[in-house]
């Protein structure tokens, strides 16, 4: 429900759930851990990029970079956010899950 053309640009095929990515992972490996991640950053996706796409908006390549999307120019937005999700570290260093997040984390091992 949170796809979108930025997944497309991203070269994203699938967004799976814990439970698809469990039962994909589980022959070959042993979940140590996994959570959903970045909650705070999920309803501005569903209304920045899911909906628009879903109403056939499509953002051109290019609009905006890696540096201003991803927050790596240290600027204040970026200081902002990091401290948003400062958080949700401390939950995955304490190996507590999250509930919902826009993206999903799992360290595994191979069996």
């Amino acid at each position: 429900w949170v796809w979108s053309h930025a997944d497309v640009l991203s070269g994203h095929y699938r967004r799976h759930t814990l439970a698809t990515l469990r039962t994909l992972l589980a022959d070959e490996y042993e979940i140590a851990y996994m959570s959903h991640y970045f909650g705070p950053l999920l309803l501005p996706q569903w209304l920045l990029r899911a909906l628009p796409h879903r109403f056939g908006f499509r953002r051109r390549k290019g609009v905006l970079g890696a540096e201003s999307e991803h927050g790596t120019s240290g600027g204040a937005a970026t200081r902002a956010l990091s401290r948003l999700l400062a958080s949700e570290v401390d939950n995955v260093l304490a190996g507590r899950a999250m509930r919902f997040g826009a993206s999903a984390l799992v360290a595994a091992r191979k069996r």
